[in-house]
């Protein structure tokens, strides 16, 4: 299944979206807000027979995968139903120029500092980003028309950051390049340094050092912190639970050790780029991804299989992810999506950025693409319907249970 595409018109650098807000960053110093549900729920009045499938495909994308309506996917009529409403909409591609956009535009200011991010990333209504002068934070998802995010950011760091990424618990890992991989940890812990190995630590207004080994980009696995390095070998930061403290009901999420590439792909070992997200590490070779499956306590690791892709040239590859839908390479001129019922969707660059939204509550389905003179905002459908066990490539979506005696 094809997905569905939202363009919207504009010379953006980057974008996130957060609780119903599309944010949008220019070229000219601008951050622009928008109400991305009045924005898709425009489209859908024009095209009423297709309102539920826009609405689950922009707006509730997590609604599919859990209860109530998970269990009405065993009615075969039903799930039948929602795959051909999807299925009629595929490829097809709704279009806003920048005239039509201030339509549903909340606010417009000035990008905090006066200087364009490197990278951005908003949790529990925070904005951090880094720029060249180093890690900020501010307030976002204000009630403020003039200043949706609050144009008096707090300095967190003077570093130099290529990379932030956020976890669902209060940490963002930080890729900093050659100075290594580090963690911004938000917890309310009286002595957060414990829970870091002394040796590879370094504290600074909550930011620990967790390797010096270089770092591209990173995400979360779990607890874990999976970094890739475009120069050098990439590895896994494993942190685990440990045992309650005395007189304590909380468990403590703690430094465990460092586990390389190498370590999980021993057979025919060669370098080439690998990346990490929850139980799935993946890494390309000559002939498509291998992967490595693994649970959270890391007690059981499986080398699971090859997934063939055909025209891979790893010498043009400079990133990629998995989400819910699939697997994304960058290459210097396009993005290929691996799509997690085996079809392969290519989007042709030059591409400024991109952006996809695994830990979100409702955009887990989206790939968001910044080119010359527009946003494509892409919806994946096709995922739904699939066995979540089964699939080859992407990440299995698991409804996460709440630990109210664990902190991080």
């Amino acid at each position: 299944m094809k997905p569905i595409k939202i363009v919207i018109e504009g010379d953006f650098i980057d974008c996130q979206i957060y609780r119903g807000r599309l944010y949008l960053w220019t070229i000219n110093g601008n951050l622009c807000v928008y109400d991305w549900d009045l924005l898709v729920n425009y489209f859908a009045e024009f095209k009423s027979r297709d309102y539920t499938a826009l609405q689950y495909a922009f707006i509730n994308g997590r609604s599919l995968y859990i209860d109530p309506l998970k269990s009405l996917f065993e009615d075969k009529d039903f799930r039948t139903l929602l795959f051909n409403k999807f299925k009629s909409i595929e490829s097809s591609c709704l279009y806003l120029n920048q005239y039509e956009s201030k339509k549903f535009l909340i606010g417009e200011m000035d990008v905090p500092t006066h200087k364009l991010p490197i990278d951005t990333e908003i949790y529990s209504n925070k904005l951090y980003f880094a720029t060249e002068d180093g890690l900020f934070k501010t307030t976002a998802h204000r009630k403020n028309d003039k200043y949706p995010v609050s144009s008096k950011p707090q300095k967190l760091w003077d570093a130099r950051v290529l990379s932030i990424k956020a976890n669902k618990f209060p940490q963002i890992a930080i890729s900093a390049g050659s100075d290594g991989l580090y963690e911004l940890n938000n917890s309310d812990e009286e002595n957060l340094k414990m829970l870091y190995n002394d040796e590879f630590s370094e504290e600074e207004k909550n930011i620990f050092k967790i390797s010096q080994k270089h770092s591209s980009f990173a995400n979360y696995s779990y607890l874990s912190i999976y970094s890739t390095s475009l120069y050098g070998e990439s590895y896994l930061a494993y942190f685990d639970w440990n045992e309650k403290l005395k007189n304590e009901e909380k468990y403590r999420r703690q430094w465990k050790q460092e586990y390389s590439e190498s370590d999980f792909f021993k057979n025919n070992y060669k370098p080439t780029l690998s990346w990490g997200i929850d139980g799935r590490i993946f890494k390309l070779t000559d002939n498509g991804f291998e992967t490595v499956k693994f649970n959270k306590s890391m007690s059981d690791v499986e080398k699971s299989f090859l997934y063939p892709l055909l025209n891979v040239n790893n010498n043009d590859v400079i990133g990629g992810t998995s989400t819910y839908f699939g697997n994304i390479v960058e290459y210097a001129d396009s993005l290929l999506v691996v799509q997690t019922d085996d079809d392969c969707f290519r989007i042709n660059g030059p591409i400024t950025r991109w952006r996809t939204y695994p830990r979100s509550r409702n955009y887990e389905n989206q790939l968001h693409v910044i080119l010359d003179n527009c946003i494509e905002i892409y919806s994946f459908n096709h995922d739904f319907f699939l066995s979540q066990e089964d699939k080859k490539v992407g990440i299995e979506f698991i409804e996460m249970p709440t630990f109210k005696t664990r902190v991080a």
